[in-house]
């Protein structure tokens, strides 16, 4: 390790939504490792406004004031004590290959504190979620969940739609269970609830979708039967339920892993061993999947 902490930031909007009226901050964080407990420690340096200039330069100017006014005197060390800088792909640009699009702002800010080259970081776990995404948009069977479970979302996760769904459970006696949000910006977050929830209600939904059907009858609703209808369709699927179950056993172990990857008290090592594991993990599942598929295929062929 070249120094004694790295530092890393990203911006945030205060209000309730991605495109918030309110102010951007950039929360400045840093890491060390104690010469006490020799454990990483994470600290919240800073909250300093992100102006309305955007631009890496612009950015890291304002960083640097931040870090300059603390009192640990963070940039006049940097020199010698500065490890790395980490963030998100919207300020470390990555490599010679990367796709995205970033500010760079990381690099720019490890230019005004240090002169040799740039030891930057573009964080497990938004790289983590960034593959995932990739994977899911090219999975068609995922694709469809998500769109599944974002329609009953729409129909029994908001206002009287929540009423409807506990009303529908407690006719067939059946536990009801609240309906995750399935929007925000990581999947790895937002999603993960997803799957199990459209397993959990998956009764519920039924009994739910009787009872719109039956108020779009009387007049009551502005649902309309062929939607409605299309959607029970799609949930009763065959192919859609035996890939519903098994996608929900692979979150299960997708969403502790990105609960490792986002930690701030685990050391890199720990974090890579079960980066590690995961992949053995995932490499066994494909090898039953697809054993699994040949006795499928076997058992067809001899009923045929």
């Amino acid at each position: 390790m070249r120094g004694h902490y790295s530092i890393m930031f990203d911006g945030v909007s205060l209000g309730s939504s991605s495109f918030s009226r309110h102010e951007t901050l950039q929360i400045v964080g840093v890491s060390f490792i104690s010469p006490h407990s020799l454990r990483l420690h994470a600290r919240l340096v800073g909250a300093p406004s992100a102006g309305l200039d955007h631009t890496g330069p612009v950015q890291a100017e304002g960083l640097l004031r931040c870090l300059t006014d603390h009192p640990a005197q963070l940039a006049a060390r940097a020199d010698s004590r500065l490890a790395a800088i980490g963030g998100d792909g919207a300020v470390v640009a990555g490599g010679p290959r990367a796709k995205h699009k970033s500010t760079n702002a990381a690099g720019h800010l490890w230019s005004l504190l240090r002169q040799d080259p740039p030891c930057l970081l573009w964080d497990g776990f938004h790289r983590d979620d960034k593959a995932r995404r990739t994977a899911y948009m090219e999975s068609g069977p995922t694709v469809e969940l998500f769109d599944v479970a974002g329609a009953v979302n729409q129909l029994f996760g908001v206002g009287q739609g929540r009423i409807i769904l506990r009303s529908a459970a407690a006719l067939i006696d059946s536990p009801s269970y609240v309906v995750p949000q399935t929007s925000g910006t990581r999947p790895t977050v937002s999603l993960q609830a997803a799957p199990g929830a459209l397993v959990k209600n998956f009764r519920n939904y039924h009994a739910g979708l009787h009872a719109r059907l039956d108020l779009v009858r009387k007049g009551r609703t502005a649902q309309t039967l062929t939607g409605l209808i299309a959607l029970a369709r799609r949930l009763d699927s065959v192919d859609f339920v035996a890939y519903l179950l098994l996608f929900e056993d692979l979150q299960k172990m997708l969403y502790h892993h990105g609960q490792v990857q986002q930690s701030n008290k685990l050391e890199s090592w720990i974090a890579d061993e079960q980066s590690r594991r995961l992949l053995q993990t995932l490499d066994r599942g494909i090898k039953e999947l697809r054993r699994l598929r040949f006795w499928v295929c076997l058992s067809r062929v001899l009923r045929g």
